[in-house]
C-alpha cells in the first residue's frame, strides 16, 4: 500500500550497490526539487538518472509519467508543482501538507488521475478509509486503466469488511497488470478466511508463479492444504519457507508429527 513514494534505502554489503543506492536518492531529490519549481526538463534528467542507477525506483518511473501527461496537456503546470509538492511532503511525514499539496494539483486540473490516487494512498495511510475509497474511485472515473487504483481501493474495501467488493477489483487489478502478485496474495487471504482454500491455494499459486520465494504465499498456502488434508504438499511449503529462514510452521508440523523432520 505504501506504493511508490515512499523511498526505502537498503544498506548493502557489496560498496558498489551501496554507493549506488545512494546516489540514487540523491538523484531523485535533486528531481523532486526541480519538479516544485517547475523546472519540468531538469526534473525529467534526474528521474532519468535515478532510472538508469534503480530501475524499479517506483517513484522515479511515476515522476517521468506526470511529466509526460503535463507535455499532453493533463495537467496545468501549477498543478504539476503543487503535485510534487504533495510527493515531497508525503516523503517527509507531513501527510497533512500532503493530502493540501494535492488537493490544490486536483483544483487547478481536476481531471488528472494521479493527483486523485496519491491523495487517496496518503488518506489510506492516515486510516481514513472513505476518503481514500472516494479518492481511488476519483481516479478509476478519470483512469480506468490504472490497476493500482484498484487494487488500494481492494485493500480499503477489505478492512471495511466488503470482501465482494474487494474481489471485484482485485479482478480488474489483475487483468490490467497480470504481475501484481500482491494482488494474489490479498485475493488468497479472502478466500482462506471464508474457508474457501481451494481457491485459497489457487491464488497463492498464482503470487509463487510470479515471485518463486514469496515466504508468506508459501506458509498461506502450506497451511490451505493443511486444510484440505494434503499434508504432503503443505510439508512440502512449509519445508520450503523454512529454507528461506522461516521455519515455524515447518518446526510445529514436525512437532506434531504432521511433517517429517529432514
Amino acid at each position: 500500500m505504501r506504493k511508490a513514494l515512499i523511498l526505502i534505502l537498503f544498506i548493502l554489503v557489496l560498496p558498489s550497490l551501496s554507493y549506488s543506492q545512494c546516489y540514487t536518492d540523491v538523484c531523485f531529490n535533486k528531481g523532486l526539487d526541480y519538479a516544485m519549481r517547475g523546472k519540468v526538463e531538469e526534473a525529467k534528467k534526474q528521474f532519468s538518472l535515478t532510472l538508469s542507477y534503480d530501475r524499479y525506483f517506483k517513484a522515479a518511473e511515476e515522476g517521468l509519467q506526470v511529466i509526460r501527461d503535463y507535455r499532453e496537456g493533463r495537467l496545468s503546470l501549477e498543478a504539476f508543482k503543487n503535485y510534487f509538492k504533495g510527493v515531497y511532503y508525503f516523503n517527509k511525514g507531513r501527510f497533512d501538507r500532503s493530502i493540501e499539496s494535492f488537493s490544490k494539483a486536483i483544483e487547478l486540473s481536476p481531471r488528472y488521475y494521479l493527483s486523485y490516487y496519491n491523495r487517496g494512498v496518503v488518506n489510506s495511510l492516515l486510516k481514513n478509509y472513505e476518503l481514500a475509497i472516494k479518492d481511488f474511485t476519483e481516479s478509476i472515473k478519470r483512469n480506468p486503466a490504472h490497476a493500482e487504483s484498484y487494487y488500494n481501493r481492494a485493500v480499503m474495501l477489505t478492512l471495511k469488511g466488503e470482501t465482494d467488493s474487494a474481489l471485484s477489483d482485485y479482478e480488474r487489478a489483475i487483468s490490467l497488470s497480470p504481475s501484481l502478485y500482491r494482488a494474489y496474495f490479498n485475493r488468497g487471504m479472502i478466500y482462506f478466511k471464508r474457508g474457501d482454500y481451494e481457491n485459497a491455494v489457487s491464488e497463492f499459486s498464482g503470487v509463487l508463479t510470479i515471485k518463486p520465494g514469496h515466504v508468506r504465499a508459501l506458509i498461506k498456502r502450506g497451511m490451505a492444504y493443511q486444510r484440505l488434508g494434503r499434508m504432503k504438499e503443505a510439508c512440502d511449503d512449509y519445508r520450503r519457507a523454512c529454507e528461506k529462514g522461516m521455519c515455524t510452521s515447518y518446526e510445529a508440523a514436525v512437532t506434531r508429527g504432521l511433517c517429517k523432520s529432514d
